[in-house]
């Protein structure tokens, strides 16, 4: 017997959480098949066995009838069993990062299921899931589905979270109407070239993305890939195109949309765009490009951030994380206070025992390895505490970090860690009421672009937001943003933001971009 598995029956423990090395170890111990005694184990109600070389779960799990919380992410699963779907009491799913090529029709017996993560897997379609009347939110990002309109149907009335991007998705049905709950819609870097006018009728939608799409209308496309984060401007769009295909008046329509004043200058907010300072350099090593391997930064200068003005500023980056950054799974934002900032910088990987830190809200450095273990300890009384296997705050983040020999870090010119992406910055470089030049870095394990589209959405909502010092005589906002320039080891440019290319908007934005 498994010394954990020994340890919850022992105990009558309702959870048993084995991952990475731990988990690795003891199926080499048993010719990669899981110790039987964990299916024995009827009381549990949690189970994540994760991060490992596990490739098969046996037909004997129906044995848990209670669990609520079944987590198998990250393993090398082909398939689950058909017998899964005896777990009446199943409310949440994540079987991410697998290798799976379909769900089990059994699923849609899961009449209490909530959630499901199935992202970053092989899957080609879609089971039904109309028994599954709760089913809430669900993540099928990086899959090869052709088409998820079957979930609009099954799922009209409880589904408020839908992420399915990076599939090979064409169309989008016109039944997406009858999703009266829906709230988050991720359908970016598909096939998608039309949006049906139903979409209008998810009336509690906040959040839309549908970028990467081949896009048919290029004016609605360029809309949407600005990633301007203001859903009703998308939605505003469609309302008009829709009209405008019902109305008979297409011969004298009026299609320009550029404002016909001449002082069009004077009505828009400002970014000064100032070339980069040759005292802050930041270097990436080599072998961080198969952790998080994406980091692109700017300088944020003259803000003010008195008073209730820096949570408003911190608040911006915490829907950021929720939203664009998907949950920071996709990116991580994190400021510092330039004046705190010893150049040069230096994003690299250490070991977690090896990286010191002192974290924000805390009074000492720890080790990036204790402070993890300090935050997977609360995460677990948590769910003891409140009876219930979901967690907040940093917790939440823990398992993107979870099983990596190696972690992340953004570390200054004595050596300091100011930076440990995804998870949290430090109290040397805190942002406070008398800050007024931010260092912004976004990290990503997913792309470039990913990171500068985090970045043009940081700097449009920090310019809607009031925290610009200086205003033009007619009251609009100026912000300046710093380009910052970041390098390979051996010197060559990797990436300066922002380029010539990058925050480039439409009159809409009513945005004046001025390059120094």
């Amino acid at each position: 017997m498994w010394p954990q598995v020994h340890e919850a029956k022992e105990e009558n423990r309702h959870e048993l959480l084995i991952g990475g090395k731990e988990l690795n170890k003891n199926l080499s111990a048993s010719n990669g098949i899981l110790d039987p005694n964990i299916f024995s184990l009827s009381q549990l109600n949690f189970l994540r066995l994760a991060s490992s070389n596990l490739d098969n779960i046996p037909e004997d799990i129906e044995n848990l009838k209670n669990l609520t919380s079944l987590e198998l992410q990250c393993n090398c699963l082909s398939s689950l069993p058909k017998s899964i779907g005896s777990l009446s009491k199943l409310k949440l799913l994540d079987v991410s990062d697998n290798k799976l090529e379909s769900f089990p029709v059994e699923m849609n017996n899961l009449s209490m299921l909530t959630t499901i993560n199935a992202r970053n897997n092989m899957l080609n379609e879609v089971i039904s899931f109309e028994s599954a009347v709760h089913l809430s939110v669900i993540d099928l990002r990086m899959n090869k589905l052709k088409t998820v309109s079957n979930l609009f149907l099954d799922c009209r009335k409880s589904l408020t979270e839908l992420l399915a991007s990076g599939n090979e998705i064409d169309e989008i049905s016109e039944d997406i109407k009858v999703l009266i709950n829906l709230r988050v819609l991720n359908l970016s870097d598909n096939l998608i070239k039309e949006v049906p006018s139903g979409i209008l009728n998810c009336s509690k939608l906040k959040e839309l993305n549908l970028k990467g799409n081949p896009l048919s209308d290029r004016r609605f496309k360029k809309l949407v890939e600005s990633d301007r984060g203001f859903i009703k401007q998308v939605l505003d769009y469609l309302k008009q195109h829709s009209n405008s295909k019902k109305s008979d008046s297409g011969k004298n329509k009026k299609t320009v949309d550029k404002p016909e004043s001449p002082e069009i200058e004077d009505l828009c907010d400002r970014l000064n765009v100032l070339s980069p300072k040759e005292n802050l350099i930041i270097k990436v090593s080599e072998d961080i490009k198969d952790v998080r391997g994406y980091l692109v930064c700017c300088v944020i200068r003259n803000l003010d951030l008195n008073g209730v003005k820096l949570k408003t500023f911190l608040s911006i980056q915490t829907k950021l994380h929720e939203g664009i950054c998907e949950k920071r799974i996709s990116a991580t934002i994190a400021t510092h206070d330039l004046g705190k900032i010893n150049s040069p910088l230096h994003y690299c990987l250490r070991e977690p025992e090896k990286i010191l830190i002192q974290p924000l809200n805390k009074t000492e450095k720890v080790s990036a390895k204790e402070f993890y273990n300090g935050l997977k300890s609360e995460a677990d009384a948590m769910r003891k505490q409140l009876k219930r296997n979901t967690t907040s705050g940093l917790h939440k983040y823990l398992s993107l970090v979870e099983g990596l020999e190696k972690w992340p870090v953004l570390t200054d010119s004595k050596g300091t860690v100011i930076s440990f992406p995804p998870i949290t910055n430090s109290y040397d470089t805190r942002i406070e009421n008398n800050t007024s030049d931010v260092l912004v870095e976004v990290t990503s394990g997913t792309s470039m672009k990913k990171c500068k589209e985090v970045l043009e959405a940081l700097v449009l909502a920090i310019l809607s937001s009031d925290l610009a010092r200086e205003k033009t005589e007619n009251g609009k906002k100026i912000l300046y943003v710093e380009q910052v320039r970041v390098l390979n080891e051996d010197e060559n440019l990797r990436v300066v933001y922002p380029s010539r290319t990058d925050l480039i908007f439409d009159d809409k934005t009513k945005v004046l971009v001025v390059r120094h």
